[in-house]
């Protein structure tokens, strides 16, 4: 946009410039539990879905997680994002997660890198996996605890190159 002296901007074109500029402080998705997820064993699974969201064209995303991993043996609890389902298309993940001792919340704080490369908005549902070295997993919760997946843009797309495409 170029302004002049004398330029007004109208209140709808102002509230559209504020949401862009703003954009980085406001979650596109913020999908939280307050009880433990789904357990999962040593085969992928789907532990919880995020809700249909909207990826604006050539913006990337921070995938924000905090919470209590917790497993049922010692081991290493893997977490990864795919399309829709089990069936979809892997969009990677933050790696493992090492529980040292089993039965036991260890905090969880991790963040993984997506983005729209296309010149489209997308709408897409992201669903988060666990597979385990043993025993099973869960992000476990309570009222006082929660597990939360944060979406917040972060900038272009190109200026992310770690960001797995959309």
């Amino acid at each position: 946009m170029t302004f002049f002296a004398g330029n007004r901007l109208a209140a709808s074109d102002l509230n559209d410039l504020l949401s862009k500029i703003n954009n980085n402080r406001i979650p596109l998705l913020d999908h939280f539990g307050t009880t433990g997820s789904t357990a999962v064993g040593t085969a992928e699974a789907v532990t919880t879905t995020m809700p249909s969201a909207t990826f604006s064209a050539h913006t990337a995303y921070r995938i924000t997680f905090q919470g209590l991993c917790r497993m049922s043996a010692i081991g290493i609890m893997q977490v990864n994002f795919r399309d829709t389902n089990i069936a979809g298309t892997a969009r990677g993940g933050p790696g493992g997660f090492n529980v040292p001792a089993a039965n036991t919340n260890y905090w969880g704080n991790f963040d993984h890198y997506i983005a729209n490369t296309t010149s489209s908005d997308i709408n897409r549902v992201l669903a988060v996996t666990i597979s385990t070295s043993a025993g099973t997993g869960l992000f476990n919760a309570a009222a006082t605890a929660p597990w939360s997946f944060v979406v917040t843009a972060v900038g272009l797309d190109t200026d992310w190159g770690q960001a797995v495409a959309l």
